[in-house]
């Protein structure tokens, strides 16, 4: 009975991830992919679809980098002449994981991105389902609260950003955490340590958030009445796994601050108290906040199977990143007399790196994640305040739970429907960055430049993406930063192709130059006008081949004699 209850819960949950992702692949995952779920309003479509692209590479990039060259992970094709630059954005490392068993069969970005979204939710989903099910005692509660927990609106709606919500890993390293201080065994040691090193690999927002939830649970667990089992050296282990993450993670954006490349923020964007209540941005919705209220009220006979009672941990840990996140608010919201109190600056004074991250709001992920386990204890309570009345109440409970969740989180058996973004380049455009790949491996410096005095849009992804095909490193470039010489770069590509604005951009290790002029045929001839002249007044240029949306011209090595002569 124990395996058909377990294959049941996770015939109930691959249901549910069929129904979150079937229509993305049924348009085309090869070229469609989710901005947010069908009828919610995208105040900054451009800035999404602008996103959405650029993650779109760079999941697919990672996934191929994991499986063939690891240690390249920061190196970064766009953003050329600069290194380290995966520094300019979210790392997302944990998603190109996730998609990497798809990149051994295809170079499609889009499909490598759309299946490390079925991945993350099924992480989500399983996740939650392993703790709440292990904590409570109730496969039905655990397959309530995965859920809650993976297709809750909060992250449908932000799946254009799903690094930043992705705080699955946390709900795994809980589980392991709580079963290794109780039985001591390695394998709960090193599944703690992988959990946490993979949150690590995630975004910098939902590592925070992980952080600060870990500080009173792991207290909770220390001091509970139940004996600690835990090795020191197993612990010792696991948190030098996650440690060793850190370090491989964060020391390079650490670097890059140091040398002025990633800057203080002057703008941040908190959540207030009224951010949780149904109907609100950050609210879980009538059904699951119930529930996490029966979960909070109910005995603990009924609602937890897990020694010690966790209840209090959870409250003071969703409270505290509440507070956090609420930044300045937070003395509006508590009515306190010192209304500049703001723990969020308070903690940045501190923290190397907090006052570079803007988006505060996106701590709310630790909030929603101790509410779906809460949530998960009401159900499991419910189902066990039914088994009072016989095991066909009790399990009619369990049905009645499921069904429930499901109509919660999806309005019934029906699939999801997603507004959907064309991504995948031109046929045309991927075939010419396709030749050029033959032609070595130079890095491109792409004209007009993208990315330059803060203006940035949907070009540089668009460009970005095409480095799936080319594999050459790019002057295109997104992310929340600039490098630091790229107004010397746009100085120089505005000179173009005079000879000393070619020997400048060879001189920044740049071998190729594209001119991109979108099927604008006066353009077209104008630039090609321009470049004809320069090769034939000796400008060291070469032709390398024509399309109606764009020219590669190979910048020629300096001649021995004239690099002498320079000298």
């Amino acid at each position: 009975m124990r395996v058909l209850a377990r294959l049941a819960a996770l015939a109930v949950l691959f249901t549910a991830l069929g129904l979150a992702h079937v229509e993305i692949f049924r348009a085309d995952a090869t070229r469609f992919v989710p901005l947010a779920p069908e009828g919610h309003a995208l105040e900054l479509r451009e800035a999404t679809v602008a996103d959405v692209t650029y993650e779109t590479w760079l999941v697919a990039r990672h996934a191929r980098t994991w499986l063939r060259a690891p240690w390249r992970l920061f190196e970064t094709e766009h953003c050329a002449p600069a290194t380290r630059t995966l520094t300019y954005g979210v790392p997302m490392l944990a998603l190109g994981l996730l998609g990497a068993p798809v990149a051994l069969f295809t170079r499609e970005p889009a499909l490598v991105y759309n299946a490390a979204l079925v991945a993350w939710s099924a992480v989500a989903a399983l996740s939650m389902y392993v703790l709440v099910a292990g904590w409570t005692g109730r496969r039905a509660a655990g397959v309530g609260a995965a859920l809650f927990f993976a297709f809750d609106p909060l992250r449908l709606v932000g799946i254009h950003h799903p690094a930043e919500w992705d705080i699955a890993w946390t709900a795994l390293a809980l589980f392991f955490a709580e079963r290794l201080f109780a039985s001591g065994r390695w394998r709960d040691a090193i599944g703690l340590g992988v959990a946490g090193a993979l949150q690590v690999a995630t975004s910098f927002y939902t590592l925070f958030a992980a952080t600060l939830l870990a500080l009173p649970l792991g207290l909770w667990l220390l001091l509970r009445r139940a004996p600690i089992r835990a090795k020191a050296v197993q612990l010792a282990v696991a948190l030098g796994m996650v440690a060793l993450a850190a370090l491989l993670v964060l020391t390079p954006y650490l670097d890059a601050r140091s040398d002025a490349q990633i800057g203080a923020r002057t703008a941040f964007i908190f959540a207030s108290g009224e951010s949780y209540l149904p109907g609100s941005p950050f609210s879980l919705g009538w059904v699951p906040i119930l529930c996490a209220l029966v979960g909070c009220v109910a005995p603990r006979r009924l609602a937890w199977a897990v020694e010690g009672d966790p209840r209090a941990a959870l409250l003071a840990a969703a409270v505290f990143v509440a507070l956090v996140a609420a930044g300045p608010h937070t003395a509006e919201w508590l009515g306190l007399p010192v209304p500049a109190f703001d723990p969020y600056a308070l903690l940045a004074r501190f923290v190397p790196g907090l006052d570079s991250v803007r988006v505060v709001t996106r701590l709310v992920t630790g909030v929603h994640l101790v509410a779906c386990v809460l949530a998960g204890a009401g159900l499991a309570a419910a189902i066990c305040a039914a088994r009072a009345a016989g095991r066909a109440a009790a399990a009619a409970a369990s049905l009645a739970v499921v069904v429930l969740v499901v109509f919660a989180a999806f309005g019934g058996p029906t699939p999801l429907r997603w507004q959907l973004e064309p991504v995948r380049p031109s046929q045309a455009s991927i075939d010419f960055s396709r030749a050029l790949a033959q032609e070595g491996l130079a890095p491109l410096l792409e004209v007009p430049l993208d990315f330059v005095d803060g203006d940035w849009g949907p070009v540089g992804p668009r460009r970005i993406l095409l480095s799936a095909w080319h594999g050459r490193r790019t002057s295109a470039c997104f992310g929340s930063y600039r490098p630091t010489q790229r107004d010397e770069l746009a100085t120089h590509a505005r000179e173009l192709p005079y000879r000393w604005a070619v020997d400048e951009v060879r001189r920044m290790g740049f071998g190729v130059i594209v001119v991109h002029h979108d099927d604008d045929a006066q353009l077209r001839e104008a630039s090609r006008g321009r470049y004809a002249k320069a090769i034939r007044e000796g400008s060291g240029l070469r032709a390398l081949r024509e399309s109606d949306a764009m020219d590669a011209y190979e910048i020629l090595p300096v001649p021995a004699e004239s690099a002498a002569d320079a000298r």
